[in-house]
């Protein structure tokens, strides 16, 4: 799915695209894919399919961290999260967090200046020990420029206006470093965020929206997958098919 949402958001068409979460999730989400290989479990389909993917999402990734092309800026809105640049930056307690602070600091159309993304206390990994050779070599690569551009992002914390909290954006160094290009991004989180309803860029609400209802898909899935399996099946199994692909539970959940 990550590597999707990769290929996804750089493919888009739009001058301004907008990701759900920070831009270092794609990494530790690779990591725990590529781990899991690595650990020798079961050989899956699924796995095949992760090693055909991880190259052009690696690509993906690292172009989405540089965003060296003026036509195209990835924005990270990350909903929550535990660094604290700023508040490292002004020596506030621990427990105070840098988005409930600035909420109450900022005043609408306000912004902070561009800080550098708060490294983690491990360094930054990608398990490339699950890779076939041919792979590895061009792999090793690109994990090599993913890391270099993960040192160059910046955060910026930014409120539109009164009805909004202080909403985080993490952006490459060369959107953080042009005023052009990073009053492009503000006032795209600005028309986005025009409906006091939604507390949130609306694309990524909309998103959000997209995939919560999924869920009440399942039970029509299941059944044309049910049917589907029983018309190809042999002899007198009918009933097993079904129990087998059957849940656990009533949809209503009770």
């Amino acid at each position: 799915m990550m590597a999707m949402e990769l290929s996804l958001a750089v493919r888009a068409p739009h001058e301004v695209v907008f990701l759900d979460g920070s831009l270092t999730t794609p990494l530790i989400s690779l990591n725990e894919a590529l781990t899991a290989l690595a650990r020798g479990l079961p050989p899956l389909a699924l796995s095949s399919h992760l090693l055909g993917q991880i190259e052009p999402a690696l690509d993906c990734y690292q172009q989405i961290l540089r965003s060296e092309r003026s036509d195209k800026h990835w924005v990270a809105a990350p909903k929550y999260t535990t660094r604290r640049e700023i508040g490292r930056l002004l020596d506030w307690p621990v427990a105070y967090d840098d988005r409930g602070m600035l909420t109450t600091i900022l005043l609408p159309g306000e912004l902070t200046l561009p800080q550098p993304l708060q490294p983690p206390e491990q360094k930054w990994h990608l398990n490339l020990h699950a890779l076939p050779s041919a792979l590895k070599e061009h792999a090793q690569r690109l994990y090599e420029a993913v890391m270099a551009a993960l040192q160059q992002i910046s955060v910026v914390y930014y409120r539109p206006f009164a009805w909004l909290p202080a909403l985080r954006i993490e952006v490459s160094t060369s959107i953080a470093s042009s005023p052009e290009r990073l009053a492009l991004v503000i006032q795209a989180l600005r028309h986005q965020c025009g409906t006091p309803s939604i507390l949130e860029p609306y694309p990524l609400y909309l998103a959000d929206r997209m995939v919560k209802s999924l869920a009440s898909g399942i039970a029509a899935f299941r059944q044309l997958t049910s049917q589907q399996i029983a018309e190809q099946s042999q002899g007198e199994m009918l009933s097993e098919i079904f129990l087998a692909l059957h849940g656990y539970r009533t949809d209503t959940g009770r």
